[in-house]
């Protein structure tokens, strides 16, 4: 949860300017007098970040952790590096490179994930430090569905272009969630990490289908498209209402043979997701259907 206060400007000396933060904060982030900060301006707003400790300590969380050389690496595998330490929380990456390999790497960048500045530090060495936004998960997988039906209505009008530009998207909200989920997991009680686990299982699981489309979608005819949506929103709406009667009822018509002439690998991963809404009935008892809370009738227990 990002807190909020409002302090005033206060004038230090003659031609200096001093911003007091609030003692819990510093405390919360392991600083105190003389730690050392970055400042970062964008034109607009006015970043402060705290550096690594070289003792340790909370602020090492948010601190300097990996180097990529992109001279050794190449911009592909470099900005798989650099996803790769987004998605675990890292905040600040070192990058060695030339201006082209660094202009290369920003636009790979902007397809993978969000929120990231590039501070240059001379001698071909650059800091990647990654903006943290207070988002709720579920906002993310909500909006990851809302692309996916998307996707899928872009390759039944054979709209290639904005299918690409989907998918993109798609990328960097996978990747926003799997960062939060991760990081929220470390500290969440035990009660809620299932939950955690659910929303990575239905992204993964979005995102498989979106891979299977992006394979497929252009050669699958129009109806067997519109059918998959249709499975896809029902399957989505079990998991999202938990509703389990739902989840039964996808799973059931994905068996038969109509259903799986279309494409059957991709069916297989909607059924997947049907099936996050079953083990969530058995977990959390929310609903009491005769699929696994039957009555016992007085007649039949005596």
């Amino acid at each position: 949860m990002v807190e909020h206060d409002v302090r005033k400007l206060m004038r230090l000396g003659t031609s200096s300017t001093a911003l007091i933060l609030p003692k819990r904060w510093l405390q919360d982030l392991g600083l105190e007098p003389g730690s050392l900060v970055d400042l970062f301006f964008d034109g607009s707003a006015i970043t402060v970040s705290p550096r690594m400790s070289a003792k340790g300590g909370r602020s090492e969380v948010n601190g300097m952790q990996i180097f990529v050389d992109l001279s050794e690496d190449g911009v592909g595998v470099g900005a798989q590096e650099i996803v790769a330490a987004y998605v675990e929380g890292i905040t600040r990456i070192r990058v060695r490179g030339s201006e082209r390999e660094i202009s290369a790497l920003i636009s790979e960048l902007n397809n993978s994930i969000a929120g990231f500045i590039i501070v240059s530090r001379g001698r071909s060495l650059y800091d990647i430090v990654i903006s943290e936004f207070p988002v709720d998960p579920n906002q993310l997988v909500s909006r990851s569905v809302s692309i996916v039906n998307e996707v899928i209505s872009a390759y039944s009008s054979r709209d290639l272009e904005k299918a690409d530009t989907l998918i993109k998207e798609f990328r960097k909200l996978y990747n926003a969630t799997l960062r939060l989920v991760r990081s929220k997991a470390a500290t969440a009680p035990p009660e809620e990490t299932p939950k955690l686990l659910d929303i990575l299982t239905v992204m993964d699981k979005m995102r498989e289908l979106i891979t299977f489309l992006k394979i497929d979608g252009v050669r699958m005819p129009k109806v067997a498209l519109e059918d998959l949506g249709e499975l896809f929103r029902a399957a989505i709406r079990s998991v999202m209402e938990n509703n389990v009667r739902w989840a039964l009822k996808v799973i059931q018509f994905c068996q038969t043979s109509v259903c799986r002439r279309h494409a059957s690998h991709i069916v297989n991963v909607i059924v997947d997701l049907a099936e996050v809404a079953l083990r969530k009935c058995v977990r959390d008892r929310a609903c009491r259907c005769k699929h696994f809370f039957p009555k016992v009738s007085k007649a039949s227990s005596e």
